[in-house]
């Protein structure tokens, strides 16, 4: 995450910082009203698909019992002796989750857009 946000401050041309300084605002106001609403544009693809990556790594987590949806299913599979409903329900669950945040990531980009 650290790494997405430096390389979005760094693809922000410098001459508008200077700019902005001109024009005699501060530094606060500068990072505030110019630099981060840019950087965020810049970084939220790549936010959401970081997002969405570690939603799909917690089933590793179940391997050291970390509670989770393959978890949860894994148990009630012991319990009933059937995998394949449970394993579908897991499935359709992480597909909604990623939906579910692939369209809010594509809703701020589109709100972003606009205000561009």
């Amino acid at each position: 995450m650290a790494e997405i946000m430096c390389a979005g401050l760094q693809a922000i041309p410098r001459s508008q910082m200077e700019s902005a300084y001109v024009l005699g605002m501060s530094k606060g106001e500068v990072m505030r009203r110019i630099i981060l609403p840019q950087v965020f544009r810049i970084v939220l693809p790549s936010l959401t698909n970081e997002a969405i990556s570690t939603l799909k790594n917690t089933s590793l987590l179940s391997t050291i019992t970390v509670i989770d949806i393959t978890l949860y299913a894994q148990t009630s599979i012991s319990a009933t002796f059937r995998p394949f409903q449970f394993y579908i329900a897991a499935a359709l669950i992480y597909l909604l989750l990623t939906s579910l945040l692939t369209e809010f990531s594509s809703w701020i980009e589109r709100r972003q857009h606009r205000l561009s």
